[in-house]
């Protein structure tokens, strides 16, 4: 009883000095800050810069540029993503939206993102919806809330929560279908 009364005194000593060398350590430690909780309202305003090398979303225009494909045919043409190749993200299935011949109009062709750009809304449209496909607030819808031309560049204010997003390279966003 004697013995096991000593092993007991010997188990909350050493439980004592472990507690006490693990609190001096960690009051010690430099290399890691005390994390803190970031505030729901921080989390929320936090929008992440996401850049990806592929930008190709469905229901957005875009312009054909390839002036290669059926020999200039589609060149400037515009058209609207169909789909997105789920297997190579940066290809695409795309509707012809104008073409003056009307056979034409509503072809639908497989492209690479590199035979595309993106199609900013005039200033006299009304309807200034648009994507965010690259940056932040990527694949959030907004609407256009300025443009500079000179640097191409636009102000966005998301459709979600109402934030503004400021100089989105044109080639960031294109008009929503």
């Amino acid at each position: 009883q004697q013995q096991q009364q000593q092993q007991q005194q010997q188990h909350q000593s050493n439980n004592q000095h472990s507690e006490m060398t693990k609190r001096s350590r960690d009051s010690q430690d430099v290399d890691h800050p005390p994390k803190t909780k970031k505030s729901k309202n921080h989390m929320e305003n936090d929008m992440p810069n996401v850049r990806k090398d592929y930008w190709l979303y469905r229901d957005i225009i875009v312009r054909i540029i390839s002036k290669k494909l059926a020999k200039g045919k589609y060149y400037k043409c515009k058209a609207v993503v169909d789909k997105v190749l789920h297997d190579n993200k940066y290809t695409a299935r795309v509707q012809v939206l104008d073409k003056s011949e009307k056979e034409e109009k509503g072809v639908l062709l497989e492209l690479d993102q590199d035979d595309l750009e993106t199609v900013i809304p005039k200033r006299e449209d009304n309807d200034k919806r648009v994507r965010i496909l690259n940056g932040p607030g990527r694949h959030q819808k907004a609407t256009i809330v300025s443009m500079d031309k000179t640097n191409y560049v636009a102000t966005l204010k998301l459709q979600k929560d109402g934030r503004t997003v400021e100089n989105v390279d044109f080639a960031d966003f294109s008009k929503m279908w």
